[in-house]
């Protein structure tokens, strides 16, 4: 049977944020900065500030030399100047060497947190290296999907979805989704905020507004179901997805039902066994969510404010406190 995973449209009643109008341009996050200095200090110790990155190769592991066992080929990480290179040779019989490739490195993809994948630029299109950087056990070795006898190599491109959750926007070329130019490196406010146009406007003409204000989107005063639907645009990895006719995933904007532009879906193959592709599902089989009618993603994440690590379980535990009683946790 096929269900479908994320939020029901059909139970949302809320009137659209002005700036979900297609006509409303996006400005940017520097612009933000302006009025939101310390909002934006406060992203920068996130993880979506770190989601795309410009290579700098004095921040990143190298020196690295192995060979793959299931393909037969030698891979190498090195800097050579002020630049991070990968490299692959590819082996044939008798370990003869039939091709060498080599890409210098322009971005990182990934906070940094479970590993990076890395990006080359060839000509005006995007290309993934078969390498990535795995942080849990402090190596490097094949990129997901790569550790196969025959795979990609240097030969596999990047389309503008490849990129959704990793940078703040793109300009796409109609009819091409391998030609594009990224505007915004890191995911910023305005993927969760929608388009600032209208609401910079508003306040360069009335700085001393006061009042909700419907130009800009606030996930904490939106319904449970859209307010999810903005951590859904990355964070719901279904098994299968489909878009909607005549849509494009960045065709949708904060304030709207994410089912408007995509379905997401989970393949549920005949026994109770739980098999969770992404956060969304973990959070919708939680007992919390069910026996809740507000709870949401935002309840224990401050998209402006990630605790660390030392800091983190006195953090999550003090939320989880606001609800229930200090005894009925099992932990010490």
């Amino acid at each position: 049977a096929i269900i479908l995973c994320g939020m029901h449209a059909a139970s949302v009643v809320a009137e659209d944020p002005l700036n979900a109008d297609p006509a409303v341009k996006y400005i940017g996050s520097q612009a933000c900065v302006r009025c939101h200095q310390d909002e934006h200090q406060r992203y920068l110790d996130t993880k979506h500030s770190k989601s795309m990155e410009r290579v700098d190769p004095i921040n990143e592991v190298a020196a690295a030399s192995f060979r793959h066992a299931v393909s037969g080929n030698d891979y190498e990480v090195l800097r050579r100047g002020d630049d991070l290179v990968h490299r692959e040779v590819i082996r044939g019989v008798d370990d003869a060497e039939l091709a060498t490739t080599e890409r210098r490195i322009v971005n990182t993809i990934g906070s940094g947190t479970h590993g990076k994948s890395y990006v080359y630029q060839d000509g005006e299109f995007f290309g993934q290296s078969p390498l990535s950087w795995y942080e849990e056990s402090n190596r490097w070795f094949m990129s997901p999907g790569y550790d196969l006898p025959y795979h990609p190599g240097f030969g596999r491109k990047l389309s503008s979805e490849c990129f959704f959750c990793h940078v703040g926007s793109i300009d796409r070329r109609s009819g091409n989704p391998n030609d594009f130019t990224i505007l915004e490196e890191t995911v910023g406010c305005e993927r969760c905020h929608g388009p600032g146009e209208l609401h910079a406007a508003k306040y360069r003409d009335n700085p001393d507004a006061v009042g909700v204000d419907n130009t800009i989107v606030n996930p904490a005063r939106l319904s449970r179901e859209l307010s999810e639907a903005i951590c859904q645009q990355c964070h719901l990895q279904a098994a299968g997805k489909a878009l909607m006719a005549e849509k494009d995933e960045w065709d949708y904007r904060p304030g709207l039902p994410l089912t408007d532009f995509r379905i997401d879906y989970q393949y549920r193959l005949g026994d109770d066994t739980m098999r969770v592709v992404g956060h969304v599902e973990q959070l919708h089989m939680s007992e919390c969510y069910k026996q809740s009618e507000s709870l949401s993603c935002v309840t224990c994440h401050d998209p402006h404010d990630t605790p660390s690590a030392e800091a983190a379980t006195a953090h999550y535990r003090s939320i989880c406190l606001n609800c229930h009683d200090d005894d009925a946790c099992g932990e010490s």
